[in-house]
């Protein structure tokens, strides 16, 4: 008989740069012009586990808000109202991908944890 927690690990390392990105965007959500990060996964080698596949930028833009913009006109600096994108971060979204994180980082622990578990048991009934 042979436990198998190498999945459940991979999906550990997979979910903390996950959280990362998430953080990154939360971090940055009044940022002008900031385009969020996100976190695409697939499916591990001899699909078994999880990987990420890709991290990329959403290319949506953010809303355009009246930002205050500083102009050099005639050696002089003059502040000017403008409009200016805003970053494309949505809270909702970054907020419901950390709850998906935590649920699945706990359910891969319990999974290793059970595996533990088992193989202590194992161990036991031959000592």
């Amino acid at each position: 008989m042979r436990i198998q927690s190498s999945p459940s690990m991979s999906a550990l390392y997979s979910l903390a740069p996950s959280l990362q990105v998430t953080a990154n965007n939360l971090a940055n959500v009044n940022t002008n012009g900031f385009k969020a990060g996100v976190t695409r996964f697939e499916t591990g080698p001899r699909d078994q586990g999880v990987r990420i596949s890709e991290i990329t930028k959403d290319a949506k833009p953010g809303a355009f808000i009246e930002h205050p913009l500083f102009i050099e006109e005639d050696g002089r600096v003059k502040q000017r109202m403008g409009w200016v994108e805003s970053s494309n971060t949505d809270i909702a979204r970054e907020f419901t991908n950390m709850i998906s994180v935590e649920k699945a980082y706990l359910a891969n622990l319990a999974s290793i944890r059970t595996a533990d578990e088992m193989l202590g048991s194992i161990f036991n009934e031959w000592a």
